[in-house]
């Protein structure tokens, strides 16, 4: 390729690359405050509840975008079960 077509601006510029958006912790799921990522010294870790000190989302210095995987982790959620509760029935029967 030529200079002169690179000069002459026949050849489209690169597009910008997208900028990566860093995920963002989801409040507590116990208390519904802010979280933080907290890192040991060693390389490990993790997000932690800035209210009531809940954490979860570790993540080991060997993996990579560590703070992105511990957010990930946090921010997944289990679906809440309905509670199974016994039957009045069933209370009865056990009385006898």
């Amino acid at each position: 390729m030529s200079t002169d077509k690179l000069a002459s601006g026949s050849i489209p510029a690169s597009p910008e690359p997208e900028q990566v958006r860093q995920p963002t912790a989801l409040p507590c799921p116990f208390c519904g405050g802010s979280a933080r990522f907290v890192e040991y010294y060693d390389g490990n870790s993790f997000i932690e509840c800035n209210e009531c000190g809940a954490e979860a989302g570790y993540s080991r210095p060997y993996e990579k975008e560590s703070e992105m995987n511990a957010i990930a982790k946090w921010n997944q959620r289990s679906a809440i079960e309905p509670s199974t509760s016994v039957s009045t029935e069933a209370q009865n029967e056990a009385k006898l």
